[in-house]
């Protein structure tokens, strides 16, 4: 008896939810209001979708993929959906622990004798658990590959350089190159790469036949957006691609709404997809437990309960209802992938500008979903305006510039190159180059130098060092924001 009320409660309750979003308003106030905020915050396209277990309820774009020639955005348009792809690489990942070749709970090394950490504690201890909900202990670091030419078998070799900033498990430190690594685990253990292993054991079974796995490929469709960014007084202007080959799995992935409506809907069925189990209803849940906290429960956002990190997956109560999320941002793109497990519901945003936030737009969404007045979460969702930092005060060097030029370099993030600046930048003293960072210093104090015009002190500081002879021999400089500076040595 006990047993039948408690089913019928769960039909009663999921009935319930089903009649508040055939409710939802997305009529035109809706679309009216997707066109104020693209107007407002100067966003030149935007795609969203509302699904449901069986279908979607509602996919439109709105404005354009690309403005010069007046492109408009449509379901089918790519656009890049950043991190969210990591979603699909720990799918992947599940498809082989349900194939019994790897565990989400044995370390990495039992697969991979190569992986090595600089923590000998992580290196002997992560799992695959570890790997993918951020606990390995070390931070970002993504100044370390973001515009490298490293190949993904050179940015693994050189993790045991990189720094930690934390114990092994201790918290949640966000991690790209982890999922870099979860991909080459895929490789190791099914013989296909990470490409080839997502168009055959996903892309392909969903039908999602438009996705891609570059913005080379992607740039091949009849269908794609460009990357956009507010340029100020230049106003909108178009960006170049960036290309994510080394680092995919944590991020490379094209898609557009009807494409990811069926990603949403594997979810949305426990791992099944016409009938048939694509990953086992364990396997993909598995990714749904809370592994680390993220956020406690509070201002700004009492709507929220506690925050978690399970794997590849934000976890969270909204307005009292589970949800699964994620977002995703690169050069000229944002992205957001939600879904209600427990109701049978989810929702895509997608975007073309990084002027607002992806997920603020779909939490909007979801108080329509859930019949309660929207709040404007784009405006709670934005940026504390930061404090302005002026430039430290600039001074001629005691040194000749000359001592200072030249090529220094980190096992890790490699080679920094000094050369002089007053031929090429006026008033700088220096140029430093790195990766995609090219910019001049300005000298401050000491072996000291500055670069004008950045406001965080730490980032734009480099400081030189001497060996006992006086010889410039080093520069120390803070290249990811939660670890001590990188030393470069010549």
């Amino acid at each position: 008896m006990l047993r039948f009320q408690k089913y019928a409660l769960v039909l009663v309750l999921n009935l319930v939810f089903s009649l508040l979003a055939q409710g939802a308003d997305f009529g035109p106030d809706f679309e009216d209001y997707i066109r104020n905020v693209m107007d407002k915050y100067k966003t030149p396209g935007v795609a969203v979708a509302v699904i449901g277990k069986d279908g979607v309820l509602y996919k439109q774009g709105f404005g354009y993929r690309d403005i010069e020639k007046k492109l408009p955005v449509t379901p089918r348009t790519l656009f890049a959906i950043g991190s969210t792809t990591k979603a699909f690489t720990a799918a992947a990942t599940g498809i082989l622990v349900d194939e019994g070749k790897v565990s989400f709970n044995r370390p990495v090394k039992q697969y991979m004798p190569t992986f090595a950490l600089h923590d000998p504690v992580a290196t002997e201890r992560a799992t695959l658990r570890d790997l993918l909900g951020h606990t390995t202990g070390l931070p970002r670091h993504d100044l370390m590959w973001y515009g490298s030419n490293w190949t993904r078998q050179e940015l693994f070799d050189r993790l045991r350089f990189l720094q930690p900033s934390a114990a092994f498990g201790e918290k949640f430190q966000y991690n790209n190159l982890m999922f870099m690594t979860a991909g080459m685990l895929i490789q190791t253990l099914s013989g296909s790469t990470w490409e080839e292993f997502i168009k055959s054991r996903i892309f392909g079974p969903l039908g999602m036949s438009s996705s891609t796995l570059s913005t080379e490929e992607s740039q091949k469709s009849d269908d794609f957006s460009l990357p956009y960014a507010d340029a100020g007084p230049a106003g909108i202007v178009a960006m170049p691609f960036r290309d994510l080959t080394a680092i995919a799995p944590a991020g490379s992935i094209n898609s557009n709404l009807e494409d990811m409506s069926r990603w949403v809907r594997l979810h949305l069925n426990q791992g099944r997809w016409n009938g048939k189990t694509l990953i086992s209803e364990t396997s993909i849940t598995e990714a749904y437990k809370p592994h680390i906290l993220t956020r406690k429960a509070g201002a700004p956002f009492p709507e929220f309960s506690d925050s978690y990190y399970g794997m590849a997956w934000g976890i969270l109560d909204f307005r009292g209802h589970r949800m699964l999320s994620h977002d995703g941002g690169i050069d000229g793109f944002v992205a957001n992938v939600s879904f209600m497990p427990d109701e049978g519901y989810g929702v895509v945003v997608l975007l073309n500008n990084t002027s607002i936030s992806a997920q603020a737009l779909a939490f909007h969404i979801w108080d329509r979903i859930l019949n309660v007045a929207p709040s404007d979460w784009i405006e709670r969702f934005k940026d504390t305006p930061s404090q302005p930092n002026p430039d430290p005060v600039f001074t001629p060097s005691d040194r000749p510039l000359d001592d200072f030029v030249g090529v220094y370099e980190n096992p890790a993030y490699g080679k920094v190159t000094i050369t002089a600046g007053h031929d090429q930048a006026p008033g700088a003293d220096l140029i430093v180059v790195f990766n995609v960072i090219t910019a001049p210093l300005r000298h401050t104090q000491n072996l000291e130098f500055s670069i004008p015009g950045v406001p965080q002190e730490a980032i734009r500081k480099i400081s030189f060092g001497q060996n006992d002879n006086g010889k410039i021999v080093k520069l120390r400089w803070k290249l990811e924001a939660s670890a001590d500076p990188i030393e470069f040595t010549r």
